[in-house]
């Protein structure tokens, strides 16, 4: 078991990381750095590290997508969107042609019909984090990459090991976004002559609750770095839609995703889901006027194993 760390740093960062006996390490922009250590790391050893200029603890992460089966009365995504007139005017050509669609989430079923057309795939590659099939992607450490060449020999040949999405969440995604309709007309995405790039987060079990599945925020990092590269490569327009997320992290999400300089330039488009907690009573604000104050939180919880709590001072 091993557990990861976010770095902000300034200076030569592999070589104090290679001094300090990190060897797991990736560069994902000229701020940001993820590293991999074993479980009985000593944190505090990060605080001699000259580059290191601030580190935290790398956080779960949550699918934003709850899927429902058998909905009597479901809709089609362009109704849902509000995306009708996209099709039904002649004069508007928004297709998607020529544009990049980031799936960042459990990966994809590629043999699905509505990611094929003509015996051909639309996604131009998978990064597999959990895959040792292939090599990682170019400056990545774990996982494998699948190009659109091999998807296609896996099409022709039927088969669906290449890399698969047990959850479900991601081939939704994608087919919101970018599903032909091939199977069904009435359930095509709203861009369905985009291309897709997906990665497949690696899956950490029972974090919160048993049997739950969540993800690490050093990976989804990685997975951003990954997909900017991609679009570098295609020379294409990317929309990265974001279907994880975090609860009441949004100002620590914000900046990490800041370092990477693309995403405020031209051509990068960020999409991201909001809301899915419902109802539910997670958040508490008050003011403290005094050191004296004290305020006593009542917090309800269920079964989950762990829990956890940010404090935002102002």
């Amino acid at each position: 078991m091993e557990k990861s760390y976010l770095i902000i740093y300034k200076g030569d960062i592999a070589s104090d990381l290679k001094k300090a006996g990190i060897e797991k390490y990736m560069i994902l922009n000229n701020n940001l750095t993820v590293i991999y250590v074993p479980k009985n790391f000593r944190e505090e050893n990060l605080n001699r590290i000259p580059s290191i200029t601030w580190w935290q603890n790398s956080v779960p992460m949550s699918s934003l997508i709850e899927i429902t089966n058998n909905l009597p009365e479901g809709v089609s995504v362009s109704d849902a969107a509000g995306t009708d007139y996209i099709y039904k005017n002649p004069y508007i050509q928004s297709t998607g042609k020529n544009v990049l669609i980031a799936i960042i989430d459990s990966g994809i079923d590629y043999l699905h019909p509505d990611f094929i057309e003509n015996n051909k795939t639309k996604i131009v590659s998978i990064w597999d984090q959990e895959s040792d099939k292939k090599k990682p992607p170019e400056g990545l450490i774990f996982g494998s990459e699948f190009t659109s060449e091999d998807i296609n020999k896996a099409i022709e040949g039927k088969d669906n090991t290449l890399s698969e999405d047990r959850i479900g969440t991601g081939t939704t995604a994608a087919g919101i976004a970018s599903g032909r309709g091939n199977l069904n007309s009435q359930y095509k995405g709203v861009a369905i002559d985009s291309e897709l790039v997906v990665v497949k987060l690696r899956e950490y079990k029972d974090t919160y609750k048993k049997g739950k599945i969540n993800y690490q925020k050093s990976d989804f990092l990685a997975a951003i770095r990954y997909v900017l590269d991609v679009a570098k490569k295609e020379n294409k327009n990317m929309i990265i839609n974001l279907t994880i997320g975090l609860i009441s992290k949004s100002i620590v999400e914000s900046t990490m995703l800041s370092t990477f300089n693309e995403l405020s330039q031209p051509g990068i488009v960020v999409v991201s889901g909001a809301g899915n907690e419902g109802n539910t009573d997670i958040h508490y604000r008050g003011k403290i006027k005094s050191n004296e104050k004290v305020d006593d939180i009542i917090i309800q919880v269920g079964n989950q194993t762990n829990l956890d709590i940010t404090l935002v001072v102002n």
